[in-house]
């Protein structure tokens, strides 16, 4: 014991207050370890300021933990195998608890798989390559929400586990909120404020995986406003520019929300409407509570995407290329 080569890890602040053996499986968890870390502790295999350390006691900022070298295996890790940067990433805003980004569509936001690639990937990637950014044993940047991969539009990614839980607990609370463009299949005359409950089906619908709008005994409310903006024709057939301001964040909101009061998505063939190739859904801002501790703008806006702005063009009648939200 007294020969065992240990290897150090140093608390960050973002591990401040964490319980070791919450720190610990996260480690392991980045080396493919599936051990038991009360064990370890047991046998002094895991160290904490070079002493023996019970799993409950809490960690802090510059606490140094030594693990026994045998147990972080080279070929179980993987932290610097990241692939090539791939994808495109537009920054809208950018500090040390958020990145905001402009995420173009058919770009998923977390791997599908374990042999795809994702926005966070890129994300993850680019804060562990970043010299100046202090890194955590126990947290890892990633989104706080989700958008669909044929969604475009912003996706806010946790740089600090204070970001991380400020915004979760924002949105969760509807304290920050979420504005979506998108063109519909027919002519919505005027403003409509749908509350519906949606239920999420574990099954596939064919390739496509939905949800359905159900009772209130079985569902999860969505309230979505429904403004629109612009009319046009495509195909013959009236469609009409919208912005949606949803109220909650359900999975498929505005696309199940839409197809069941009778304006579905442009192209959203998950959603029965076969018109176009694919469908426009932008998330084009997200409003900001004043003063909040992230030091976040009052509001951040993303522009469309080049393809949803030509489909504009040609579309409708009176778009003049400009959006007032």
């Amino acid at each position: 014991m007294k020969d065992m080569n240990f290897i150090d890890f140093t608390a960050s602040s973002d591990d401040e207050g964490r319980r070791l053996d919450r720190i610990l499986k996260k480690i392991f968890l980045n080396y493919k370890v599936d051990t038991n870390v009360y064990r370890l502790l047991r046998k002094n295999l895991i160290k904490v300021n070079e002493g023996k350390a019970k799993e409950n006691i809490i960690i802090h900022k510059d606490d140094i933990i030594s693990i026994a070298e045998f147990l972080l295996r080279k070929e179980n890790h993987e932290s610097s195998d990241f692939r090539e940067s791939k994808l495109p990433i537009n920054t809208v805003f950018k500090n040390e608890h958020v990145w905001v980004i402009n995420k173009d569509a058919d770009i998923a936001v977390q791997k599908s798989n374990k042999n795809s690639y994702s926005l966070s990937d890129e994300v993850l990637r680019a804060f562990y390559e970043d010299p100046h950014k202090e890194k955590s044993l126990s947290f890892k940047p990633g989104p706080v929400h989700r958008i669909d991969k044929k969604t475009s539009g912003l996706v806010i990614f946790s740089q600090s586990l204070t970001g991380a839980k400020w915004i979760s607990e924002n949105i969760q609370n509807h304290n920050i909120k979420k504005t979506y463009l998108a063109i519909v299949s027919g002519k919505l005359l005027d403003k409509e404020k749908w509350t519906d409950y949606i239920y999420e089906n574990d099954l596939k619908d064919n390739q496509f995986k939905t949800v359905k709008i159900t009772g209130e005994d079985k569902g999860k409310k969505a309230i979505t406003n429904a403004i629109p903006l612009s009319y046009g024709k495509f195909k013959g057939k009236d469609i009409t520019l919208v912005e949606f301001k949803i109220e909650t964040g359900r999975k498929h909101q505005i696309r199940a929300q839409s197809a069941f009061h009778g304006f579905p998505l442009l192209g959203d063939t998950a959603y029965g409407e076969h018109s176009y190739k694919n469908h426009f859904l932008h998330a084009c801002r997200l409003d900001f509570p004043k003063e909040n501790p992230l030091s976040l703008p009052d509001f951040l806006e993303a522009d469309i995407p080049l393809s949803f702005s030509n489909f504009l063009e040609h579309t409708l009648i009176n778009w003049n290329g400009q959006l007032i939200i």
